[in-house]
């Protein structure tokens, strides 16, 4: 493509348009897949835009596809906003984001895990009845609520850092110690008592540590 052309194609308003919108709708898959609380606490109104902005996105993105299937003439290269549009979309959906961020979450802070770890489990820092401590100042970023879980029952250590919780869902990073085989850990983990939610899903970060997603079961809530 001639220097020219793409200068004179980059500075319409559709690819401009398709920059901002295709930049903007990562951004949103990002951060809700961060499993941070920036959704969970937002009001109606920042909802509202979110909303609205994917909408939009959808919109342009539709128009773009038409254009480009049905009225290639109306531009000079027509590909270009809908293959950028629709790569910012499959990007949104399909990159691992949450995966990202907890793997990423679970180095950068594997020190000062260890460091609760080690004193909850030494009795330096003493849970409360129900077996939750609030951590300290420095550590709470560790923690969405900076509170932690402490079960010691069978033999089997389970302290339970809480990444994320939404009205439906949560995320915990676990550190279980005790367990001997796969079995065991999917039979431990699956209890209700020790996470926020029912949890669902878990996958090994390192040795006696996981990831474990949690869902709210609406029928067994319910009875």
């Amino acid at each position: 493509m001639p220097q020219n052309k793409l200068i004179k194609i980059t500075s319409t308003f559709e690819f401009k348009t398709a920059v901002i919108l295709s930049l903007a709708i990562v951004c949103v898959a990002a951060f809700n897949s961060q499993q941070l609380d920036y959704f969970s606490a937002a009001s109606s109104g920042f909802m509202l835009m979110i909303g609205m902005l994917i909408l939009i996105f959808l919109i342009v993105f539709l128009r773009n596809a038409s254009i480009f299937i049905f009225n290639s003439q109306l531009y000079t290269y027509p590909a270009l906003p809908f293959v950028l549009m629709l790569g910012a979309l499959l990007f949104a959906i399909f990159f691992p984001f949450t995966k990202f961020y907890v793997d990423s979450d679970f180095k950068n802070n594997l020190i000062k895990r260890k460091e609760v770890v080690d004193k909850i489990y030494f009795r330096e820092w003493r849970t409360d009845s129900n077996g939750d401590f609030k951590l300290p100042e420095g550590y709470y970023n560790l923690a969405s609520d900076s509170m932690v879980r402490f079960c010691d029952d069978d033999k089997v250590i389970t302290i339970v850092f809480v990444t994320f919780k939404q009205n439906i869902k949560a995320s915990c990073i676990a550190y279980i110690e005790g367990l001997k085989d796969e079995k065991d850990i999917r039979k431990w983990i699956s209890r209700k008592d020790q996470f926020p939610y029912y949890p669902i899903k878990y996958r090994k970060l390192a040795e006696n540590w996981y990831a474990i997603s949690c869902d709210k079961d609406f029928f067994n809530e319910l009875n």
